[in-house]
């Protein structure tokens, strides 16, 4: 048994110490609720976002070099920076035994190429169906 007087929940549902209380008309933290720090946080990060991309623009063009290996390492699938001859699968499979490219580099390639085929296949779906729907009788 604790000595230790526990606070009353106040009118919004919480603590002595701030805290989401629990009790008959008050189970926690309400689902989605977001904590003042993380509002404050992308409040800030919203408010500095257009001066960060001006200030990462000018750093670009005097060729500072943190900028531009943050720009590609950013941009490209896990810092893949191997100028490769093809990217067939058989092409990665290679440079993955060769030793040219990691495992994971390797897997993005083959991920992005994957993307890439189900976005071929929907653009083919997608013409089919214009062409179906152009022979049907019109109303």
């Amino acid at each position: 048994m604790s000595n230790v007087t526990p606070m009353p929940a106040d009118i919004n549902g919480r603590d002595g110490r701030g805290r989401f209380a629990s009790g008959p008309n008050n189970i926690g933290r309400p689902r989605g609720a977001k904590s003042r720090h993380a509002r404050d946080l992308s409040a800030l990060v919203r408010t500095l976002r257009d001066r960060a991309f001006e200030a990462f623009a000018v750093a670009i063009d005097n060729k500072e070099r943190w900028a531009v290996e943050l720009y590609f390492r950013m941009s490209l699938p896990n810092g893949l920076t191997t100028e490769m001859h093809g990217t067939a699968v058989e092409d990665i499979e290679s440079a993955t035994a060769d030793g040219d490219i990691s495992f994971e580099q390797a897997k993005a390639l083959i991920a992005n190429k994957k993307d890439g085929k189900a976005i071929n296949e929907l653009d083919d779906h997608r013409a089919m169906m214009k062409e179906i729907v152009e022979k049907l009788p019109k109303r």
